[in-house]
């Protein structure tokens, strides 16, 4: 068992970063050698939260990531550029060495984007990946209907950034052929569509304009609860704001970072504010919290339409016309979602199905495990 090596890499990006290190913590305990790869930005913060008795046991390495010191690194598109995770599987593929994919959104996304070519056949969008037109369209029966404005690779804004996303997507959906194994972070119950029965081995902080930082700053301060808000220390180019410190100490907290999970867990809180991405979304359903969502691009708001639509235990804000989140708009959200018992009782009924998939005679502990299976074979 010793010599069973398994190499993780994870696209550079801390929604991908998370839930693989935490993969692969669990695949130390089986007895197998990680060694895990991040580019060198990544690997300095990722060094600096490690467990050092768990970590211990994964050989973390680093390669650059090909941008200069004056890059932006928060820039999606130059991430993209040269981070296509495919040339990965296609390598191994080549080597002999069996590959594996995680995928970290919801198995919905992945049906999205496996539909390109059908989408494109429909006149949905044309070979660029642009909408031929603002719809709604419903994949798969069983699915929320979607706005085409908010198709993943369309709604970044920068018309440059959006081809290469949606290049991109063609990249590493062709290297899912190489693949032994797809697997996502979900359980069958969560997004259960008949689009997974196409795919066969599949086993089951939002950037804000100044303004719109104001808005929620005082709409926090509106609802007169208390609250912990974390905000990157890049998100407005390491400017500061006098929110910060006339938050600190008072009803609420400002800080840099906090470990996500084990706030979630809290009994303390009443309802996550998420960008409803898909490791926050299994985070918040986990510990039964209520959401209030605020996708910002991506997969984000399909999420948020399951959220919201399909398993009603959120609500979302509505931005005035000028596309800003008002302050009264957020106290009232927020009021709203906490007077309603009814989304609280269907949280914690979602947390309970929850953690019997992960119990030991749960379906996910049994998928698992039929993978660790196959990995000693």
């Amino acid at each position: 068992m010793a010599s069973s090596h398994v190499l993780v890499l994870p696209f550079p990006a801390q929604g991908h970063v998370n839930p693989l290190m935490l993969f692969s913590r669990k695949l130390v305990k089986h007895g197998f050698k990680i060694t895990f790869v991040n580019t060198d930005i990544v690997h300095k913060r990722v060094v600096g939260a490690l467990d050092s008795l768990m970590d211990s046991k994964i050989n973390m390495v680093s390669i650059p990531d090909g941008l200069g010191p004056e890059d932006d690194r928060n820039e999606i598109g130059k991430l993209l550029a040269d981070a296509g995770m495919g040339w990965a599987l296609e390598a191994a593929n080549k080597m002999g060495i069996k590959g594996v994919i995680y995928w970290s959104p919801s198995t919905a996304s992945l049906a999205l984007q496996l539909s390109i070519p059908r989408l494109i056949d429909d006149g949905i969008i044309n070979c660029e990946g642009l909408p031929t037109q603002r719809q709604m369209i419903q994949l798969f029966p069983g699915m929320p209907a979607m706005d085409t404005a908010y198709i993943p690779w369309n709604c970044i804004g920068d018309p440059t950034c959006q081809k290469i996303f949606f290049q991109y997507t063609l990249r590493y959906m062709q290297a899912f052929k190489f693949a032994d194994w797809w697997l996502c972070n979900t359980v069958h119950e969560l997004d259960n569509h008949p689009a997974q029965s196409c795919m066969l081995p599949l086993v089951a902080l939002q950037f804000l304009i100044p303004t719109q930082f104001q808005e929620l700053a005082i709409g926090l301060e509106l609802t007169n609860r208390p609250f912990l808000w974390v905000v990157r220390p890049d998100i407005l180019n390491g400017s500061k704001t006098a929110y910060t410190k006339e938050f600190q100490g008072t009803r609420g907290k400002i800080v840099g970072w906090a470990p996500q999970t084990k706030v979630l867990n809290h009994p303390a809180i009443a309802c996550f504010i998420s960008h409803c991405g898909w490791n926050s979304t299994v985070e918040g359903l986990s510990n039964g919290v209520p959401f209030l969502c605020w996708p910002y691009f991506a997969d984000q708001f399909l999420d948020r339409s399951y959220i919201c639509d399909v398993w009603k235990v959120g609500l979302g804000f509505e931005q005035d016309e000028n596309g800003i989140i008002l302050r009264e708009e957020i106290k009232r959200q927020v009021d709203q979602l906490l007077g309603d018992a009814n989304i609280r009782a269907r949280s914690l009924e979602l947390k309970k199905m929850l953690m019997n998939n992960v119990a030991e005679n749960g379906q996910s502990s049994k998928n698992f495990n039929n993978f660790i299976q196959w990995l000693k074979e």
